[in-house]
């Protein structure tokens, strides 16, 4: 009987810790899981989340999106995927429905120049600084895998 216990209590805490969720970017701790270069600026960073609950984190848009074409191209294996808001430091949005800014004013760490925003305000705040193009994911996610930015 004490056994059973023992290991009902186990499995509750391993289903406990194992919850599918988006962590906070450990911004001067975590490397990037494509360039294994460690996540600085916290203006950039992207995580996806598969469905089994591994977590790989990115230092920029470019990062991530050359990681997902070569290893995850299933996308029925990717819970979530999000970005940091460039305009709000510690912010993560849902990378799907972001606005994209493409602006050669502002480089991302890879030099996509590809910064994300959750909503037009903070996009067009932005844009009136830093002066560039609006791009959807898809259209900021050709561009990088056409490397045409």
């Amino acid at each position: 009987m004490k056994t059973l216990a023992i290991s009902c209590w186990l499995f509750a805490i391993g289903f406990i810790s194992c919850t599918n969720d988006i962590k906070p970017l450990a911004y001067g701790n975590a490397s990037c899981a494509n360039c294994k270069m460690l996540l600085a600026d916290k203006h950039f960073g992207a995580e996806i989340l598969t469905k089994t609950g591994k977590i790989y984190v990115f230092d920029s848009f470019e990062c991530m999106v050359n990681f997902k074409n070569e290893y995850l191209t299933d996308e029925s294996q990717i819970d979530k995927i999000v970005m940091a808001d460039a305009s709000k430091e510690g912010s993560l949005i849902d990378a799907r429905s972001a606005l994209y800014l493409h602006s050669r004013n502002f480089p991302s760490p890879m030099g996509a120049y590809i910064s994300a925003f959750a909503d037009e305000n903070s996009f067009t705040e932005f844009k009136s600084k830093y002066p560039g193009s609006k791009w959807s994911y898809s259209q900021a996610t050709d561009s990088v895998l056409n490397k045409n930015y």
